[in-house]
């Protein structure tokens, strides 16, 4: 892939910012929408807290409908508080403003990379197929425009590199201080996230200045400030979620999961979909191996930016392979590098190619490569925004028969996990999650006791008919039903019939 002359820079550049536009476009259409699509529970649980920030008022401990959740402190909700803070103030609905938010996250994300890009001694043209790679990850697009705390970790690892690569070069304490503010929020947001642009700036100063180089005041210092952020958020959350261990054994099981599980192949399903499909598709991925391995093998100035966010990324997925293979959202932070080393692949490719063929049909290449990122990123946006008409459907049939002054416990089908809160974000009511086998009249008056010198009435919903049986059985009467639903009014007539 050649530079572009100077006579046609100004209109091939054009075209290529205009290759940008149909994600962008993609991510605006999608801000009136309903909350959908892959990793629901994360969706409605920060859509949750800025809904109740809203409502109760700003602070850092975040709430959500469903009271019976174990953990509200997940991440330090600077996310959730700027945008609780927009529609305080503009009175505006929350969850088009939290995807309104994260598509301009998203435009500043491609700022930033187009200058590390920069940074990066790459052709343009290369710099280009990158930056349009990382536009059409369906990863990005999808998660990227919908309420996710991600997106901001993201900006701010890129602008942290932005900043630590310009302190190198200059010299100047205002990009130290860029590069160490930025890490710390990132880190504070989401550490995975982080994590690759760490290892990165270390891998940088390595190279530069050798051990010595790592060793030195700046470096120790920046990741002194990171630990401390790292235990301090850990000692807020443990506070905050009524924790008393530092980590407890089902944290580091989520987080971590078991050393053997790297190393069976069937492990390894959900990172090669979430990377060939999502992040990348099966074409690019390949080329961004071949990429990587060539760069490697050349180590060529300018690559070390790039190839030292590969590393980290190869680490951080080693590190926290079990929340990488659970929930792709934590692929995020790895698109950039392999759609570098992709643009990579290609270039060395396409002079092979010319070499051996010919010019013009080298250009065949390049466009195939763009023509399958087109139509996979379509295809992978549309499987990841499936959507589940009947959670909002109930959602709604709730909010006609309730009050926002209403109580509604929510029969669900699994006891594990029950404190799923996309069930009562849609119904827009504080409730509790229950699981069906605790519908006995014990539990249910425990919940009248705890709840109902709060609430102005309590109800209890059920969509199944296994617990509309059981709650029969009790003596619950049904004030509202239909052939799907049924809502019955939790009373101590029926809970304490002796009395």
């Amino acid at each position: 892939m050649l530079e572009s002359s100077p006579v046609f820079a100004g209109p091939r550049r054009l075209a290529r910012g205009l290759l940008l536009l149909p994600p962008l476009l993609v991510m605006t259409a999608r801000i009136p929408s309903p909350l959908q699509g892959h990793h629901l529970f994360r969706q409605a649980h920060v859509a949750a807290n800025i809904d109740r920030y809203v409502a109760l008022g700003l602070s850092l401990a975040p709430r959500t409908w469903n009271l019976d959740v174990p953990f509200s402190l997940f991440d330090f909700p600077a996310y959730q508080l700027l945008v609780a803070e927009l529609c305080r103030r503009l009175a505006l609905p929350a969850l088009p403003v939290a995807r309104a938010v994260n598509v301009l996250v998203f435009v500043l994300i491609l700022l930033v990379y187009g200058l590390l890009l920069g940074r990066m001694r790459l052709p343009s043209t290369q710099r280009a197929l990158a930056l349009l790679l990382f536009a059409y990850a369906p990863i990005n697009v999808f998660y990227l425009s919908s309420p996710m705390v991600d997106g901001l970790a993201l900006l701010a690892a890129a602008v942290s590199l932005l900043g630590w690569v310009k302190w190198e070069d200059a010299g100047k304490p205002g990009f130290y201080a860029m590069s160490l503010s930025a890490g710390v929020l990132a880190t504070l947001v989401k550490n995975p996230v982080y994590l690759p642009t760490l290892l990165a700036i270390v891998w940088l100063r390595f190279r530069a200045r050798g051990l010595r180089g790592v060793l030195g005041l700046d470096l120790v210092l920046l990741v002194a400030a990171l630990g401390a952020s790292v235990l301090w958020f850990k000692l807020l959350s443990n506070a905050v979620n009524g924790q008393s261990e530092l980590l407890s054994a089902w944290e580091g099981e989520q987080y971590f999961g078991p050393a053997a599980e790297r190393l069976h192949p069937a492990s390894w399903g959900p990172i090669l979909f979430g990377l060939g499909l999502l992040a990348l598709n099966p074409l690019t991925l390949a080329l961004a191996l071949a990429g990587a391995g060539l760069a490697w093998r050349r180590g060529k100035a300018g690559h070390e930016i790039w190839m030292g966010l590969l590393l980290g990324s190869a680490v951080t997925l080693l590190v926290f392979f079990h929340r990488c293979r659970v929930h792709s959202y934590y692929l995020l932070p790895f698109v950039l590098p392999l759609a570098v080393a992709s643009s990579h692949g290609l270039r060395r490719l396409t002079a092979w190619w010319r070499a051996r063929v010919g010019r013009r049909s080298s250009r065949v290449l390049p466009a195939a490569v763009i023509g399958v990122t087109l139509v996979s990123s379509w295809l992978g946006v549309q499987n990841m925004s499936i959507a589940e008409p009947w959670l909002e459907s109930r959602g709604k049939w709730i909010q006609g028969l309730t009050d926002p002054r209403d109580f509604v416990v929510y029969v669900v089908a699994t006891e594990e996990g029950n404190w799923n809160p996309e069930y009562l974000y849609f119904a827009r009511r504080d409730g509790y999650n229950l699981w069906r086998g605790r519908i006995t009249r014990h539990d249910l008056a425990g919940l009248y006791v705890r709840f109902a010198g709060s609430y102005r009435r309590l109800f209890v919903f059920s969509a199944e008919e296994e617990s509309d049986v059981a709650l029969d059985a009790l003596g619950a009467p049904a004030v509202a039903m239909d052939r799907r639903r049924r809502l019955y009014r939790l009373e101590p007539g029926w809970l304490w019939p002796s009395t």
